[in-house]
Order: C-alpha cells, then structure tokens, then sequence
C-alpha cells in the first residue's frame, strides 16, 4: 500500500506543479482526462484502498501456510532473481492473454474494460480504474500466480509486488524517465513500458502485454508501435541530416 500511496502522490505532485516537463509525453487537449473523470477514479481508488488490505491479507496469509517450511530460509541471489524473472514469465502470459481478451471480445471490452480506456491519455492511478473482474482476472491472478507453484521467502514475495506496482504506476503516468539520471546511470526506470502503454491507450488496439517484451512480439500485437518507433526515427535522422 505504502508504494501505491508514494507513486501516485508523486505523479500527483509533479503533474499539478508542472515538475519534470522534459519527461512528460505531449497531450493532445482532447484526450488530457477530464476532471470528472479524475474525481471518479479517486473514488474507485479509496473503495479499493479500504478493500485492498483485506486481499492482500488473505494472499500473504495463503502464501505463508502453503509454504511455511522455507519461510526461514537464507534469500539468496540466484532464488531472488529465478523467482522474479518466473513471476514476470507467468504475469506476462496471464495479463496479455486475459488483457488481449478484453479487446478482442466485443460484449467483454463494452462490460468489462472499456471503462478503462475512458483514459486515452493516462496518468498513473488509472492503473487502478477498472472493472473489479478485470483487477481480479487481469491484474491480481497473474501477480500471484508463480506464488501457488513456487515458495519463496515473505521478503522476495512483497518485493515482486513492489517491482510489479512500480512499473504499472510508471506506465500509467503519461511520463517517459528515458535519458534521466536514474534511466542512464542505474536502468532504474520503465521508459520503455511507459512509452509501449501509452501508446495502446492512445491507439486502444495491440501492445496488450508488458513493454513488448514477450508475447506481443511472438503474435506480433505491437506492429503498429514498431512501426510508428521506425518512422519517428527516420525522421530524426533526416532532421539531423
């Protein structure tokens, strides 16, 4: 809870100051969230406050019984990344089939996500606006997913979740890191992601997983991203030129 409240109270913060306007993605007025809107989300975000904790004690508490054996096991380096990279594996696959699902469907995307691409250009907390049966089948089941086949410590377990929450909020946000201190010093950040999403909130069709980094490219769901990626690059050159 502590980083969904820190994320967007900063995206929150450099938004209404105008901070950090050299990384902000350029919005067209028309798709710049209503107020309205905002307010709507805001309060589908404290519902979901208020309910999280309750969720999240019953995934923990399931977590720690069914595997309370190695609870007290040394965190090792190799175990730490071997989860971490099976979890982005197994949220991947769930979050781009269910999520490729949701469009592809028409009666599922007009019931179910189509109040999420009420956002054309997001901001973070719309990671949170959505239909209860997409955060259960879209979001929350693919998280938790590697947790039901594979133990590990209660320390690597929250801090999945944490890596997991910082990438949707970044993604969200309408602000792309890429060239900043943290990006090219520490690749501590999800520019990549962030400019792959928004750009499926615009275009609302392809990109459906998690920055193009598996599926998307072996169905081929992100030409029309590649392809804009291409064109905005050869302008660039023949600029330079």
């Amino acid at each position: 809870m502590a980083t969904a409240i820190i994320c967007n109270s900063f995206y929150w913060y450099i938004e209404k100051h105008n901070k950090l306007l050299k990384y902000k993605i350029p919005r067209a007025p028309q798709i710049v969230p209503s107020d309205e809107l905002r307010w709507d989300n805001y309060k589908t975000y404290i519902i979901d406050f208020m309910t999280a904790p309750l969720s999240l004690w019953f995934v923990t508490h399931f977590h720690l019984v069914k595997h309370v054996n190695h609870v007290c096991q040394p965190i090792g380096f190799l175990p730490t990344f071997l989860f971490i990279l099976g979890a982005l594996f197994m949220n991947e696959t769930g979050f781009y089939w269910t999520h490729r699902l949701l469009h592809e469907v028409p009666f599922l995307y007009r019931t179910i996500h189509k109040k999420h691409h009420k956002y054309i250009g997001s901001i973070s907390i719309a990671a949170e606006y959505a239909h209860p049966l997409e955060t259960i089948f879209s979001s929350i089941v693919p998280l938790f997913f590697m947790t039901a086949f594979v133990p590990t410590s209660p320390v690597v377990f929250p801090l999945w979740v944490m890596l997991r929450l910082l990438e949707t909020y970044e993604s969200h946000s309408g602000y792309c890191f890429d060239g900043s201190f943290l990006s090219q010093k520490f690749n501590m950040t999800y520019s990549g992601y962030t400019l792959f999403h928004d750009f499926h909130h615009v275009a609302n069709k392809g990109n459906y997983g998690q920055g193009g980094i598996f599926w998307d490219y072996l169905c081929d769901t992100d030409s029309l991203f590649r392809s804009k990626v291409a064109a905005a690059r050869d302008k660039s050159k023949k600029l330079k030129n």
